[in-house]
This record gives structure tokens, C-alpha cells and sequence, in this order.
């Protein structure tokens, strides 16, 4: 009960003193400057960091400030920058309250209909890799394997993969989970070696892949993380279930697991109510650079829309929103908006000009 209370007390320290920092990033080849107010958890300003500035960006850190003076520093716009992100939830948005905001939700389930089909030249192409490399696996609860496995493959995936960018599940965790025998783990074999595996949670009428790893990058290549989406799909398939849940990704649209769950014909549904808040507070080349290059979803009225963006003076066509919509639109998504910047003023506004949204 005490570490209950005091986790309940952390989370409210967070919400009420978040950190903030300032992220200012000089792209001497352009002369174009991108300065962030960021306001959050470092975990989640990491993934901004290596999103929007590849890892390299000038950092000022201002310390733990409280709610107001987070806001004080936001309206003032005291340090000069082109953006706020905020990490909040619907509370937070309408507290700086402005129509220019999006509300980026941090985590999006993803789920696919069993059995898995490929339907494309990519997946069929993990299919056939799969087989080739002849791997199998084995769904088992044994100790001892589910200790290597937290060990020796899922450590081994957030350390090299993610890095400071995840939550690292506790181990304890993973054996009070592992308690429960709704629950196994799945691991994947190349002739005698384990080389990947993922844990799969059946608690729930629909099944989700809990966390996965693989044992070592070299195995990258005979698609070992891959088989961990492919063989839990047949599994369950032969339990007789409909649907899987692939997880969470993130909710930026160039994100990389979230394009590779794009080839199995995952449908996107919201994780949580907590997202980024986006808040432009400059106009600056800088700050149209920022949204052209990331497009991402976001939440309206609990509805999640695609967000691209584009020059203002950029031609716009039917044959735009169509290749718009092949390389970003994903099934669970209202609809998919184009925006423009007006340089002069940083207004986004939401480009129309009688073309229909994709439903």
C-alpha cells in the first residue's frame, strides 16, 4: 500500500513540477534555427530529441518548475522559441488554450486481424525470410527461459534499440506477469539457439504482444524480430482468437516501428489520453521545417486525424492528397488533413480547396 501511495505521489510531483528544458538546434547549412521549450519527462524528451534533431541539439536544462511558471514561461515565450511541446493531457490543452495547438497522443495500440495476411511486396518478403532461415519456436513458462529471455534478449532490445527512450520493465514484473496463465513466452529458434522471443498476454478477449527482444543484432537478419510478430499470429490464430494487439507505437508518422506495423494492415487506436502538446509560438522557416518533416496523428473530440504539412505556396491537388494518402494514412484514423504555415504569422490553417478527407 505504501509504494502504491507513493507512486500515486510521484505522479502528481510530475504533473504539478514537471521538468523543462530548452532544446536550440543551428543548422549553419540553412542559417535556420529550431528553439523548443520542452516541458515533460526526460524519457519522452529524448525521443523529441533524436525525432526532430537526429541527436544533435544544444540543451539548457531550467530544473523542475512548477505548473505556473511552466505556463508563465510558455505565454511570455521568455527564451524566444519557435515551439512548445508539452507533455499533458486534454486538461493541459486547455489551459494554454490556443486553436493553433494539437494535442499528439505519446503512445498508439496498434492491432491486426488474424490470421496475418501479407498483402504487400515487403511482408511477403518477411514470409519468405522467415521460412527460408527455417526458423520455429516454442511457447513455453518455464523459469529458467523467461529469465533469459529478460535477460539476454528483451535488456538487450531496449538498451541497443531504444536506449533512453523506454520505460524498462522491472524483472520482478515480468515474473508477476508470467504468474498469471493467461500468459507465455514465445521464443524463436535457429537450429539449436534461442534468438528472439516475445511475451504474450491473453488476459484480455483480445491478446496483445506484451514486450519482445532478441538475443543479438547479428540475428537482425534472419528476420528474428520479425518472427516475433509473425509466429505469435499463428499461434493464437490456432487458439481460435480473431484479432492481436501489436503494441504501442509512437504517433509521429515517419516513426520507424510504426511504418513497419503499417505492412500488416494494423488498424491504430489511441493508448491513452496523455500526449504532446504542440504549440507554435514564432513563425520562423525553422518552425514550417519542424511540421513539414513530421507529420504525425493527434486527438479531436477523442477522433484521431493524420496531420501533413505543406509550403503554403505549394501546389495542391487531388494527385497530392492521393500520394498523401498511400504513404501516410492508416486504417483507425478519421481522417487524414493537410495543413499549410503562413511564414508571416505562423497561422495553420487546414488546406480544403475541394478535396474530400480519406475516411
Amino acid at each position: 500500500m505504501f509504494n502504491y501511495i507513493k507512486n500515486i505521489f510521484i505522479q502528481l510531483l510530475k504533473l504539478i513540477k514537471p521538468n523543462i528544458w530548452i532544446l536550440e538546434n543551428n543548422d549553419k547549412a540553412t542559417q535556420k534555427t529550431l528553439k523548443i521549450i520542452y516541458i515533460g519527462s526526460s524519457m519522452h524528451k529524448n525521443y523529441i530529441v533524436r525525432t526532430v534533431f537526429n541527436d544533435a541539439c544544444d540543451e539548457l536544462y531550467l530544473g523542475k518548475k512548477f505548473i505556473w511558471h511552466a505556463y508563465y514561461l510558455v505565454s511570455k515565450n521568455r527564451y524566444k522559441c519557435s515551439l512548445a511541446i508539452i507533455e499533458g493531457t486534454f486538461l493541459d490543452k486547455f489551459l494554454y488554450n490556443s486553436t493553433q495547438d494539437f494535442l499528439v497522443p505519446i503512445w498508439i495500440e496498434s492491432f491486426v486481424d488474424l490470421p496475418l495476411v501479407a498483402t504487400n511486396k515487403a511482408a511477403k518478403e518477411d514470409f519468405r525470410r522467415v521460412r527460408k532461415n527455417k526458423l520455429e519456436y516454442i511457447v513455453t513458462r518455464d523459469s529458467q527461459k523467461i529469465y533469459d529471455f529478460y535477460h539476454d534478449m528483451y535488456s538487450q532490445i531496449t538498451k541497443v534499440k531504444y536506449k533512453n527512450e523506454a520505460f524498462e520493465i522491472s524483472y520482478n514484473s515480468v515474473v508477476q506477469k508470467m504468474k498469471k496463465k493467461c500468459t507465455g513466452l514465445l521464443l524463436i529458434k535457429k537450429e539449436d539457439t534461442f534468438i528472439s522471443g516475445s511475451i504474450i498476454n491473453r488476459c484480455s478477449d483480445i491478446p496483445n504482444l506484451w514486450i519482445n527482444g532478441i538475443k543479438d543484432t547479428k540475428y537482425m537478419k534472419d528476420r528474428a524480430l520479425v518472427a516475433t510478430y509473425i509466429f505469435p499470429c499463428e499461434y493464437l490464430c490456432k487458439q481460435g482468437y480473431k484479432k492481436l494487439s501489436f503494441g504501442y507505437t509512437r504517433s509521429f508518422l515517419n516513426d520507424g516501428v510504426l511504418n513497419y506495423k503499417k505492412k500488416w494492415q494494423i488498424t491504430l487506436k489511441t493508448a491513452s489520453q496523455r500526449g504532446y502538446i504542440l504549440k507554435p509560438l514564432k513563425a520562423t522557416e525553422a518552425l514550417e521545417d519542424f511540421f513539414i518533416s513530421n507529420p504525425f496523428i493527434y486527438m479531436k473530440d477523442n477522433k484521431l486525424y493524420g496531420a501533413v504539412f505543406i509550403n503554403e505556396n505549394e501546389n495542391y491537388s487531388q494527385e497530392n492528397y492521393e500520394k498523401f494518402k498511400k504513404q501516410y494514412y492508416t486504417k483507425g484514423l478519421s481522417e487524414l488533413n493537410i495543413f499549410s504555415i503562413k511564414k508571416e504569422s505562423g497561422f495553420i490553417k487546414k488546406r480544403q480547396q475541394d478535396v474530400a478527407d480519406f475516411k
